[in-house]
């Protein structure tokens, strides 16, 4: 197999973790839709504070660990990605492919918008 072969072979696992990652993330926003969705149907009960605490003591740890969940999947799929586009660099011989590796969340973090030590192409 030749490097052209390996490369396409790796762009096609890349795109299928992309969208992974997108799928996982529509599945955060749909969790957060339902989680509105309980404070809604909470809030439109007369409910003993006691009755509140219960069911928020139910209830959050539950929406908490679930996101959990999803986050871990993509902090895999992101770290493959990595490797693949490292991968697909030295087959390569240039800096073909760089988001995961120098942009991603797991590289930059939540609040930067440049990894550290950014210059310009």
């Amino acid at each position: 197999m030749n490097n052209i072969d390996k490369i396409n072979v790796l762009m096609k696992e890349y795109e299928a973790l992309r969208a992974e990652i997108r799928s996982r993330s529509d599945n955060q926003f749909t969790l957060l839709g339902f989680a509105g969705l309980v404070l809604t149907w909470l809030f439109s009960r007369s409910l003993a504070i006691r009755h509140w605490l219960e069911l928020l003591a139910v209830i959050v740890p539950i929406l908490l660990f679930m996101n959990f969940l999803i986050i871990q999947a993509i902090k895999r799929c992101a770290y493959r990605l990595m490797a693949i586009e490292k991968q697909v660099n030295s087959f390569a011989g240039d800096h073909l492919l760089e988001w995961e590796t120098r942009w991603g969340m797991q590289t930059t973090g939540l609040f930067r918008s440049k990894p550290r030590n950014w210059r310009p192409a």
